[in-house]
């Protein structure tokens, strides 16, 4: 049976639909945004029927999170709301909204989109089945094996998954600034969210310990990139190598002080410099066990202030450039 989740705050209305489904479908339901995104993430849907209204988070940057998300970036979301917005309809439709159901509900015709829509998303699926080369199933198959580490780590981490969802568009924004093609900007989006997977490796003790490490602790939770390298491997697909390159290099610094291996300048894989950036800007400006978040500006200051240090110089420069597009980002895919 196939399954449907339902993220709506309106006690009357989410009673109603999911009383006209549940003969029909396997159906779920959230009432916060929140909780909607953690229960999609865990055990993705068929369909998400999402209320754009809801009262603890805006339903718009419920579905950017969504679509955003490697594991539920095909999932077919129809979207419910009020009064007609044409603007809100194009955002949706524009974030990857499949269909628009406007309040007050029709329960014969939500039924009837999302059948309908279910059975588009299996014809797309066939079609992509019958035309897909060997080679592109193989590439989807490591895809896949990425996105399935990086829900593993996620169960390590809290902090993984928002922060993995930022730090990889920072990573795509960053590489397109810096003039680098569409291919290898989606390769490291791709491969940016395995850079900490190592942490699967780190004793629950030390990487969820609010205060700070001790010295023994910290050499420890250094070799969480020499233990993601391992875990990925060094041979395969180029999304696998850009992958293990990302997590063994994204801690390096452009001085030669970082680490495993104190590499200098551009001795450091180009992807580990672009992943440094990102992951340093939102690791400073999230919540951390050990930490409160700092302010934007701060962040920026910081990093700018590491320029020719920590961080590739010219990166830096592309980093300032993209700002607004990375702050813009950052709003859409805040978890706060």
């Amino acid at each position: 049976m196939q399954e449907v989740l339902i993220i709506d705050d309106a006690p009357d209305e989410l009673a109603a639909i999911t009383h006209s489904l549940e003969r029909v479908f396997q159906v779920r339901t959230a009432t916060q945004g929140f909780q909607g995104l953690k229960s999609a993430a865990m055990y993705p849907p068929d369909l998400i029927l999402l209320n754009l209204h809801l009262q603890d988070q805006s339903g718009i940057s419920i579905l950017a999170e969504l679509k955003g998300n490697p594991l539920l970036a095909q999932t077919t979301v129809i979207v419910l709301a009020g009064e007609h917005n044409i603007d809100e309809e194009n955002l949706a439709f524009s974030l990857g909204a499949a269909d628009f159901v406007r309040q007050p509900i029709n329960l014969m015709a939500i039924k009837a989109r999302i059948t309908t829509q279910l059975e588009l998303a299996q014809a797309r699926r066939a079609l992509s089945e019958v035309h897909l080369s060997r080679s592109q199933e193989l590439e989807q198959a490591r895809l896949n094996t990425v996105r399935l580490l990086v829900k593993a780590s996620s169960f390590k981490d809290a902090d993984t998954g928002f922060h993995v969802l930022r730090m990889s568009q920072y990573s795509r924004i960053l590489a397109l600034a810096a003039g680098y093609n569409t291919d290898y900007s989606e390769l490291v989006f791709n491969a940016a969210p395995m850079h900490d997977v190592g942490k699967i490796g780190i004793p629950d003790r030390i990487l969820n310990k609010p205060g700070v490490l001790s010295d023994e602790e910290w050499q420890i939770m250094k070799d969480h990139t020499i233990i993601g390298r391992e875990i990925i491997g060094v041979q395969g697909s180029e999304l696998l190598k850009c992958s293990a390159s990302i997590a063994m290099s994204h801690h390096e610094k452009w001085n030669g002080t970082g680490y495993p291996l104190g590499l200098k300048g551009k001795a450091i894989p180009l992807e580990g410099r672009i992943c440094a950036i990102a992951d340093v800007f939102d690791a400073l400006t999230e919540l951390r066990p050990y930490k409160q978040p700092w302010p934007v500006q701060q962040a920026v200051a910081y990093i700018k202030d590491e320029k020719g240090k920590h961080f590739d110089p010219e990166l830096v420069a592309h980093f300032e450039t993209s700002l607004p597009e990375i702050l813009e980002t950052q709003q859409l895919y805040s978890n706060l």
